[in-house]
């Protein structure tokens, strides 16, 4: 008994010293008042319930771990636990997950305490009966907790889920209740045999009591049963602000991107914001399966497959508020947004894999400009802040005035590609290549063909990347909500983070992790038109194209089907003529073939060395594509040529175009390295790379699998063929050789 008397005093010390140290400076003292308020009554009731109800050892233990858990939270806040932080960056999480240990030991510890007091003051046995009722006590007490929370911030007129810490999970409430259940029924199977044991030593002198000690027994149980079930607080809720000191309307810092701007060609209110894990959306669940934590756009009213004023199936937001003007401030941790309301700020966690991120440099660079952000509003300790996720330049505007008249020839594409001119790297620059500059391009609609460059950190990324994108230009001269069709292979795990998708163009160039800006320059070569027929065909179309992707009714392939091979192949399918420029050299393919397959001991490896030198190169090389288009619309607004047959797209064109511009986009400064423009060649691919190719910097990706299940059409196998030139080539060598042993035994 001394012993078990000492242990007691020890655990009460150890409370009460956690208690101290965390209320000498927490983040925020109602915050902590609120969470440590049922450790402070739960500390006297056991003290006086010590010598005539003593409880065993295990739920001493277990109380006094529940209250430290506790005593963290109040002391961080359960939203900015440091363990929790730590995991959610090391494990690419969404939020701190530190609010589920608590709701776990919400009913771990619970249980073991439910479990003894019915025990010893109820006529219940151990059996199923005892289990199904400690657990549904919990349960309900975890219920009624979260009532109590939500009635709390109707009281003090409370956003929901900043009053309560949801940090943005719309299932917070079931997955703390949830939690609470299965830590009430991992307790009773781990720790039923050793509670039993303590139970019977605890209890042997209790046996004879008198019906009014038994009553008064009861009565303490009662009040144990409080102590033990109210520290069940879960997330850490904020201190109760008056309505009239913290309006409901500002805790949401950002605003709806839907109800303010368009989405490409259209309308913003013809959409829903959700993620992929929406289970009564009308888009197929193969596309919705890539964006299971994302935030997306689906239209609000149901498809009509191959109607020109269908919306977009699924739009790739990333983030459901927007802030359209900002600015940063105070060492770059507060935004002033429309130049008064000030408001803390910070940015969405890099991701694990990602090489490189925002540094000084890039704040240096956004503090020059005004800014318009996609992300977030996340509650602190300190009240809400702004997440950002995507920060775009407010002054990147395309406007006639700022358009510079460019002389164009075979090589004025290239030498802009190229920035042969040293442009400035602050700000966007537009060369005005066709047409005249109209008072103002607001509201015109728009076909544009985008080029990022090569990277300067990974030797597999010189190529580039491209797309098409439509839209219209905004007021003012605004293109970030202009859409990008961006395709990337699905089946690989990015290590930015991105994903195949139609989005807008500030999520496309300025996400902080998948951002291409964020890691080479840009090319946008654009067609300012009289109507929205052009980019509304191409737009219709291409939708097709990724339900058949998403569904692996086709594969990407990076010789084979890549980024410029979608995004080109529609603009011929819809009539657009554009000049083939062949395979780089059926020669070099085979060789290569050879070449692969010996050195690497893979038939499959000389395949995709003859697959890459042997595909049109204006479906292989994203440069390539973008000069083919830039160059032979300038042809075709230029000189009409009476021997070319006009299609009724390019009719279109001839018909529509009032400017070609092509806009220079420098890479946004952190700490990746400088990245430039792609390559036009695959000798020129070689030689940028070491010819050792152990000697090359890759990013390793992991590959994604595709549910079996989701499939409509078999995975497809790769079969390592042999190309017909190869094998004319061994048959040749065969008979070659042949030849030559039948003339040298002829010679003896």
């Amino acid at each position: 008994m001394t012993s078990l008397l000492t242990e007691r005093r020890v655990l009460l010390t150890l409370v009460v010293i956690v208690l101290i140290l965390s209320g000498l400076n927490p983040k925020h003292h109602g915050v902590w008042l609120l969470e440590v308020f049922p450790v402070l009554i739960g500390i006297p009731i056991l003290i006086r319930t010590h010598d005539r109800f003593p409880l065993t050892p295990l739920a001493y233990r277990l109380m006094a771990g529940h209250a430290i858990i506790l005593m963290i939270g109040a002391y961080y806040t359960y939203a900015e636990v440091p363990l929790g932080r730590w995991m959610q960056d090391a494990f690419g999480l969404a939020r701190n997950h530190y609010d589920r240990l608590g709701h776990l030991a919400q009913g771990f510890v619970p249980a073991i305490v439910l479990r003894e007091l019915l025990l010893r003051t109820s006529p219940l046995q151990r059996g199923g009966w005892l289990f199904f009722l400690v657990c549904s006590t919990c349960l309900g007490f975890s219920a009624l907790y979260e009532l109590l929370e939500g009635a709390t911030a109707f009281v003090f007129n409370q956003s929901a889920t900043t009053f309560l810490a949801t940090q943005g999970d719309e299932w917070d409430t079931q997955w703390d209740m949830c939690m609470a259940l299965i830590g009430a029924i991992t307790a009773q199977l781990t720790l039923a045999p050793l509670h039993d044991r303590q139970l019977h030593t605890q209890t042997s002198s209790y046996s004879g009591s008198s019906a009014p000690a038994r009553s008064r027994t009861i009565k303490i149980a009662c009040l144990v049963i409080m102590s033990t079930l109210l520290p069940g607080s879960g997330p850490a809720m904020a201190s109760p602000v008056p309505a009239s000191a913290t309006p409901a309307a500002h805790v949401q810092i950002g605003q709806s991107p839907l109800q303010h701007e368009p989405l490409g060609l259209f309308d913003g209110t013809s959409f829903t914001v959700t993620t992929g894990r929406c289970t009564d959306c009308p888009t197929a669940p193969q596309a919705l399966w890539y964006f299971a934590d994302e935030a997306i756009a689906i239209p609000a009213a149901s498809e009509d497959q191959g109607s020109a004023t269908q919306p977009p199936f699924l739009v790739w937001l990333g983030s459901p508020e927007f802030i359209s003007r900002a600015a940063l401030i105070s060492g770059h941790t507060q935004l002033i947004i429309d130049g008064s309301n000030s408001v803390p700020f910070r940015l969405t966690p890099k991701l694990q894999t990602n090489q490189s991120y925002y540094n000084e440099a890039t704040a240096q660079f956004f503090s020059s400009h005004p800014l318009r952000l996609r992300g977030r509003t996340v509650l602190t300790a300190e009240g809400p802040l702004f997440e950002a996720r995507t920060i775009w330049p407010a002054d990147y505007l395309l406007t006639p005035d700022e358009a510079r008249t460019t002389a164009i020839d075979d090589h004025t594409i290239p030498r802009l590609i190229e920035n042969r001119d040293r442009l400035s790297a602050d700000t966007i620059a537009t060369h005005l290549l066709w047409g005249k500059a109209a008072a103002s391009w607001a509201g015109k609609p728009v076909l544009a063909a985008i080029l990022n460059g090569a990277q300067g950190d990974d030797d597999e990324a010189h190529g580039g990347h491209f797309g098409i994108v439509t839209g219209r230009v905004g007021p003012h001269g605004e293109w970030a909500d202009w859409m990008v069709n961006n395709f990337y292979d699905p089946d690989v795990v990015s290590e930015k983070g991105i994903l195949p998708a139609m989005g807008p163009m500030d999520n496309y160039l300025m996400d902080l992790n998948s951002g291409q800006s964020y890691y080479r320059p840009s090319g946008l070569l654009v067609l300012v038109l009289k109507q929205d027929r052009i980019p509304a065909a191409y737009q219709a179309n291409i939708q097709d194209v990724f339900r058949r992707l998403y569904r692996h009714e086709l594969d990407y392939d990076p010789s084979l089907l890549n980024c410029a091979g979608f995004s080109i192949d529609q603009l011929r399918r819809l009539g657009w003529q554009i000049p083939l420029q062949g395979p780089s050299n059926r020669l070099k393919a085979t060789a290569g073939y050879v070449y692969m397959a010996a050195s690497d001991r893979s038939l499959a490896s000389g395949l995709k060395a003859y697959r890459y030198f042997s595909e049109e190169l204006t479906r292989l090389l994203p440069r390539v594509a973008f000069e083919a288009i830039g160059n032979d619309l300038l042809h075709l607004l230029q000189q009409p040529d009476s021997q070319r047959s006009l299609t009724p797209f390019e009719q279109w064109l001839r018909e529509d175009v009032e400017a070609v511009l092509y806009v220079h986009i420098p890479q946004i400064p952190s700490s990746r390295a400088l990245g430039t423009y792609a390559v036009a060649s695959l000798d020129e691919y070689q030689q940028r790379v070491p010819s050792d190719r152990s000697q090359w910097k890759t990013i390793a990706v992991p590959p994604r699998p595709f549910p079996a299940e989701l499939r409509v059409a078999p995975a497809p196998v790769e079969a390592a063929t042999i190309p017909g030139s190869v094998l004319a080539l061994t048959a040749g060598c065969m008979f070659g050789l042949a030849w030559l042993g039948r003339l040298l035994i002829r010679r003896r």
